[in-house]
């Protein structure tokens, strides 16, 4: 018969335990993951049970894969959004000067341009507070 495992003794062969490195089956199913919205659906995607899916989780290295891939997924996502904000304000001023724009349009776009100007205004000064504050604790630390 063998001896009762209590959890502290499970706990600790869980951290001993070797997770096997991420697979190119895994690594399938991440990107499919990245595409569909539910585990289900990518792992019918990627030919996967999910009950293997839900196997996988429990594997650290699995995880921090996923981990980043859903972190270069989301920088290539910011970085796109980066340049729509570039462009933003001179279309919305585009829509105020297009005669075939709507008042209505018009009027939103405008509160729109003087919403995000405000807050840029708002972020800088923000900043400027913060760089002084940070500077003024700097001198009066005695450990720095």
């Amino acid at each position: 018969m063998q001896p009762k495992l209590t959890k502290a003794d499970i706990y600790a062969r869980a951290q001993t335990r070797q997770d096997p490195p991420v697979t190119e089956r895994q690594h399938r199913f991440i990107a499919a993951l990245l595409d569909h919205h539910t585990l289900k659906a990518a792992a019918q995607a990627a030919s996967v049970s999910e009950r293997t899916v839900y196997r996988w989780l429990r594997q650290r290295p699995f995880r921090d894969a996923l981990q980043q891939a859903r972190r270069e997924r989301f920088c290539i996502s910011n970085s796109l959004l980066h340049q729509l904000a570039l462009e933003a304000p001179a279309k919305l001023a585009a829509i105020l000067d297009n005669p075939a724009a709507g008042p209505s349009t018009q009027v939103r776009a405008l509160h729109l341009l003087l919403r995000f100007a405000h807050q840029g205004v708002e972020i800088d000064d923000l900043a400027d507070r913060l760089a002084r504050l940070e500077n003024s604790a700097a001198t009066l630390s005695p450990n720095q």
